[in-house]
């Protein structure tokens, strides 16, 4: 009996003793699985293929232009080495002295060439370059290495690259001197905005506005337009009016797939650059109508496209990026164009059925919504709808606010709130229910997403984004087993 006692007070001495250890080792395991289950979360954006291409390529790019500085140098020094060569051996008089000047004149003539024909500039330019180079691609580096933990960090890093990579094209563009063909308007489009305002007589309207100029394997062209009773309004809603135009005929021309497809439109048009402005004021109204003329350069297509995925975390198909790089949006221009004088007129009769303070706050939202600020946005819409609960337009960019923010449940009660007010509207408004049918479609509510598109089409028979969505709808209800 006492040897039990002994042995089980020895088995508890022996635990207290060992207690400390034990939990000193499950703190330490407990730690070490921390750290491997953050580090395998913590990934790179950089790790993703498509980007380390971005990313190579990018050091690519710079690395030529280092080389193609050094080069030109070493090409004027060795052009001024052999032109102090021939002033110096000018003065022989050996026989051999003709055939050394003729050799260095043609060796400086080759080499002329050659320098002309094979680089865009001279050393000192591809210096400017390269200097002006070396901050982005440190920050491409940065960013595609930095560990993301959280799907909006991811996206951070996959916007900062892509703000890096922008400023490397136009980097480019700018050394070599080579923007898009626009026609005579540049310097209309100036003058107007000087003289306009002055209140002189108004230069003649660029051909872009009734015309843009046609789109190319390199560019892709569209017009933006806004009317504003100020100026500064005007400006800011005519390129978000440019960027939604592109991003429309752009989705028109994707294929249909799970993904969000006028999401990715829009991060594609995002990348677009101001070509020229116009400006007209009506005095009589007070009104501002502003134009601008944007390009996307195709080859941005390719890459936006990578970055797109990377940031949704989904997965492209092959034809989606193989659409991308042949678009031809110009196919769309003449029915956006129709669309856009229709919401002129809803807009013109919106502001007619709310109080201007009301109506001013709403363009405030609808601004902050074009511009990709879809916090502010949804936070100023939300204060107009609640002051004026029956305006359509509002509700209508409320649900377009929540999208982006990726709020599907409280954007999908906001386009019904406009869909139970668009019978009124005059004209009538087909795109609320080809968008809310698109957001329905993501989410596989088919049945309901058809009869949205039938809607629309039934309001706007030659509506193109419906007819897509509907064929494409009508495709997976088809293919899918009963």
């Amino acid at each position: 009996m006492q040897r039990g006692h002994e042995v089980l007070h020895s088995g508890r001495r022996l635990f207290r003793e060992r207690l400390p250890l034990l939990t000193r080792r499950w703190g330490l395991a407990c730690v070490g699985l921390c750290l491997v289950a953050t580090k395998a979360w913590g990934e790179t954006v950089g790790s993703h293929p498509g980007v380390k291409k971005l990313v190579e390529e990018a050091h690519a790019r710079f690395a030529e232009w280092d080389r193609a500085a050094q080069l030109t140098l070493y090409l004027v020094i060795v052009i001024g080495s052999l032109g102090v060569l021939t002033s110096v051996i000018q003065a022989l008089k050996h026989k051999w002295v003709k055939a050394i000047l003729i050799l260095c004149g043609a060796a400086v003539g080759i080499l002329t060439v050659v320098q002309t024909a094979a680089f865009q500039g001279d050393h000192r330019a591809y210096k400017r370059l390269v200097n002006r180079a070396r901050q982005p691609l440190r920050d491409i580096d940065f960013f595609a290495s930095a560990e993301v933990a959280t799907p909006a960090e991811r996206e951070q890093m996959v916007d900062h690259i892509k703000k890096a990579l922008i400023e490397l094209d136009q980097l480019e563009n700018k050394f070599l001197a080579d923007p898009p063909p626009t026609g005579d308007a540049n310097q209309a489009g100036l003058l107007s905005l000087l003289v306009s305002e002055a209140h002189a007589a108004a230069p003649p309207r660029p051909a872009w506005l009734t015309t843009p100029p046609s789109s190319d394997e390199r560019h892709f062209y569209f017009v933006g337009v806004s009317t504003s009773d100020s100026l500064e309004t005007a400006k800011a809603d005519a390129w978000g009016n440019a960027i939604e135009r592109a991003s429309q005929a752009l989705a028109l021309q994707l294929p249909s797939s799970r993904f969000d497809t006028p999401a990715l439109a829009r991060y594609l048009a995002e990348s677009a650059e101001k070509v020229e402005s116009f400006v007209e004021s009506d005095k009589g109204t007070g009104l501002y109508t502003y134009s601008v003329l944007g390009v996307l350069n195709k080859r941005s297509f390719e890459r936006d496209a990578i970055l797109f995925a990377v940031r949704e975390n989904v997965t492209l198909p092959q034809e989606v990026t193989q659409a991308a790089t042949s678009l031809r949006p110009q196919e769309a221009a003449t029915y956006f164009q129709r669309r856009e004088d229709r919401y002129v007129d809803l807009l013109s009769s919106s502001r007619a059925a709310v109080s201007a303070d009301v109506y001013r706050l709403f363009e405030e939202g609808r601004q902050e919504r074009r511009a990709g600020k879809a916090e502010p946005a949804v936070r100023i819409l939300e204060e107009v709808v609640a002051k004026a609960p029956d305006f359509f337009m509002a509700w209508y960019n409320l649900g377009l606010a929540y999208e982006a923010l990726k709020k599907p449940k409280e954007a999908a009660e906001a386009y019904q709130k406009a869909i139970a007010l668009e019978p009124q509207q005059k004209p009538r408004d087909a795109s609320v229910y080809n968008t809310y049918g698109w957001l329905l479609y993501r989410q596989d509510q088919y049945m309901e997403a058809e009869k949205l598109f039938r809607q629309a089409l039934s309001l706007d028979p030659e509506h193109p984004l419906a007819k897509k969505n509907l064929k494409a709808t009508s495709q997976l209800m088809n293919a899918a087993p009963h």
